[in-house]
């Protein structure tokens, strides 16, 4: 049985919870987010990261101003990106329950590109990026930040994990789909 909200501004409806409703069905990759500044490195978990440009390489970085790790992202001017590969729920999770300096526990899980900024070292993909813009966004800071370096994972381990749901999900490596169209006349 399915069923369906749609949002009409003339019934009164809170639309901050349909809009989260319907987020949850956007499916998004988990990466983890770090910077290291005077007082340490600091992190957090995001959905909201996206490729700006390619060039220059760049992405796109949503941080809510509630976030621990907010101001030291922008203040530090640097920070890594990376994108968990799909076997690492885990490492993710811990990663999310844990507080400050405690996320970058053990220490020989992270290393450092060229900026200084930690990058989860199994990563599937790991990009060490500088600040080079910051947009204030209702409850959120837009980071644009230029990339510097990047760090891919093993051939083999293409696939990311996912957060959908409540809930994170596997994507696997890709596998060629078949070509099913008629071959042109």
């Amino acid at each position: 049985m399915s069923h369906i909200i749609t949002y009409r501004p003339e019934i009164e409806m809170d639309i901050q919870h349909v809009f989260k409703t319907a987020m949850q069905r956007f499916p998004a990759a988990v990466t983890l987010v770090a910077t290291r500044s005077h007082e340490g490195a600091s992190g957090l978990t995001a959905t909201a990261v996206c490729s700006l440009s390619a060039d220059p390489p760049s992405l796109l970085i949503c941080v809510n101003r509630s976030a621990s790790a907010h101001d030291s992202i922008l203040e530090s001017g640097i920070v890594g990106v990376s994108l968990l590969p799909h076997d690492d729920e885990a490492f993710a999770d811990r990663f999310s329950k844990a507080k400050g300096s405690d996320r970058f526990q053990p220490e020989e899980e992270w290393t450092t590109l060229i900026t200084g900024a930690p990058v989860y070292r199994n990563a599937a993909v790991a990009f060490d990026c500088r600040t080079t813009q910051v947009s204030p966004a209702y409850t959120h800071s837009v980071i644009f930040a230029e990339v510097v370096a990047i760090r891919v994972g093993e051939e083999g381990e293409q696939g990311c994990l996912m957060w959908h749901g409540k809930g994170f999900a596997r994507l696997a490596a890709a596998q060629p789909m078949l070509n099913t169209a008629a071959p042109p006349a």
